[in-house]
């Protein structure tokens, strides 16, 4: 039921989120020549935290050795750095960006530091303790050693910090000398090692769990009460919502697990996809046959749009969950040792992307077509209700479209550095936005005594008045009989336009 998908971000080459972790291990990895490792955390200091006292820290502990020793000495650099350095790392020459000094740009007189990261002179401008520097140094009789770096630092200044370990390699890039490198590296924020920008995730998705069990107790209570008279389209909801809850206690316990331990657990983000996917794909069924008013305005629909619903289903559950798994596989820490490419995630990105659109139309010209028949048909009640949820749908639209446009902004301006305290809105916003919608749907059909208000019933129009019975003969009342009869015959013997004409059961309006 998400108007704006997520894959428009990702297919535009965005990330929702910049990529950020607690515990980076190194074990035997390779950094090449020309290559660097990278690790970044948002940090809160013990004032500007939301909740607890902890002080801040980062744990270092990095062994490296060189694979192999080409010709002279090897240096490698090891910086830690707030984000207020950025700008003093690296250069720009002739419109390239440079991190490393190379013999061409030294020649130029471009950079003094031959073999090593290019850093501005003017790095003094930083504070002192927003930048900190390490150089591990290899010649010919100590390249085969694995030198060290233990380091315990507590943050003094909140925000981005990044850790960093560079390879320059050879002055002229022509040798190949990787370095192997073993340890780990350990951000550490006030409340625990879940990042700073994503705190907030952890009480919201709580707090969704909380919403999603009132809501479901509420709906499961009156469930039971009107159980002789509950419609199909009712037990969709409770499917959905059940689907929902579970979702987000699966997430709950994730962030938790993040924040205790550091990393992101595999089996929780195996379960989490299941359970996206799957409530994905049953809510867009779900709000789609609302909208086309199946079991609502028509007791049935054409076989053509049955056998189309079944397959935009099932191709978008296997779509969107290949898509979902396979990006699992790419950011969650377990498994990108198995170095999935970047090309396959696109190449169902795209049709997930496409599929996404393709409900989102169906769902809105569904309505429209709805609500033009019922006005036509002078069909208030019903109308109402249909007319409540397209307000609804087009104000979460121009909402979502308003805050996607924002986040492309920020996104593609860079403004990560400056808005990560408030960065989780972007994950937070989707999930209010879905409980929402789900939760106007489930008012709009809640299971009640009048249940057939809302399923498919035939109503005598609004202009058709009766006239009294003429005396008080038993002819006169079987001459109201027939004619309150043949009144219900002509209006159900009005039928909406048909575009299958095999249907074995015809559709009757209201």
């Amino acid at each position: 039921m998400t108007l704006v998908p997520f894959a428009i971000l990702l297919f535009l080459g965005l990330q929702i989120a910049p990529g950020e972790t607690s515990i980076s291990t190194f074990s035997s990895d390779q950094l090449p020549a020309n290559a660097y490792f990278s690790i970044s955390g948002t940090i809160f200091t013990v004032e500007t935290t939301p909740m607890g006292k902890t002080e801040p820290y980062v744990d270092i502990d990095i062994t490296a050795r060189m694979a192999q020793f080409i010709g002279d000495s090897q240096t490698i650099d090891l910086l830690l750095y707030h984000s207020d350095a950025n700008n003093y790392l690296g250069a720009t020459y002739d419109g390239v960006n440079y991190v490393c000094c190379w013999q061409e740009q030294f020649d130029k007189g471009q950079c003094t530091n031959l073999g090593r990261i290019i850093i501005m002179d003017n790095i003094t401008n930083v504070p002192v303790g927003k930048f900190r520097q390490w150089t591990m140094t290899w010649d010919n009789s100590t390249w085969g050693d694995n030198l060290s770096l233990k380091q315990h630092i507590n943050f003094d200044w909140e925000g981005v910090w990044s850790f960093v370990i560079i390879n320059c390699g050879t002055t002229d890039k022509t040798e190949k000398r990787d370095i192997v490198t073993n340890g780990e590296v350990v951000m550490m924020n006030p409340y625990g090692q879940l990042p700073g920008s994503l705190w907030a995730l952890l009480p919201l998705y709580f707090l969704m769990v909380s919403l999603y069990f009132v809501v479901g107790a509420v709906w499961i209570v009156l469930t039971y009460i009107y159980r002789h008279d509950i419609m199909r389209l009712q037990h969709g909801i409770t499917l959905v919502l059940v689907l929902a809850f579970l979702e987000n206690l699966i997430s709950a316990a994730d962030y938790a697990t993040y924040n205790d331990r550091g990393k992101i657990s595999l089996a929780f983000n195996l379960f989490s996809v299941i359970f996206s996917v799957l409530k994905k794909t049953s809510s867009y069924l779900l709000l789609l046959i609302v909208c086309m008013g199946w079991m609502i305005v028509r007791p049935d629909i054409e076989k053509k749009k049955k056998a189309a619903l079944c397959i935009i289903g099932f191709l978008y559950l296997g779509v969107e969950g290949i898509y979902e798994f396979i990006a699992m596989l790419r950011y969650t820490p377990d498994t990108q040792s198995l170095n999935v490419p970047e090309a396959v995630e696109i190449l169902f990105l795209v049709p997930a992307s496409i599929l996404d659109f393709i409900f989102l139309f169906w769902i809105f010209w569904s309505l429209m077509q709805t609500l033009l028949f019922l006005k036509t048909k002078r069909q208030d009640e019903k109308f109402r209700m249909y007319k409540v949820l397209a307000i609804v749908l087009l104000v979460a639209y121009v909402l979502s479209f308003t805050f996607f446009c924002i986040q492309l902004g920020a996104q593609y301006n860079g403004k990560f550095t400056d808005w990560w305290k408030g960065w989780f809105i972007f994950t937070g916003y989707w999930n209010i936005l879905y409980w929402i919608l789900l939760v106007v749907l489930g008012v709009l059909w809640r299971p009640n005594a009048n249940n057939s208000r809302y399923a498919y019933s035939i109503q005598i129009e609004d202009n058709m008045e009766m006239e009294p019975p003429k005396g008080n003969s038993p002819r006169a009342h079987r001459d109201q009989s027939e004619e309150l009869g043949t009144r219900q015959v002509e209006v159900s013997s009005e039928e909406p336009p048909s575009d299958d004409k095999d249907s074995s059961q015809e559709d009757i309006p209201l």
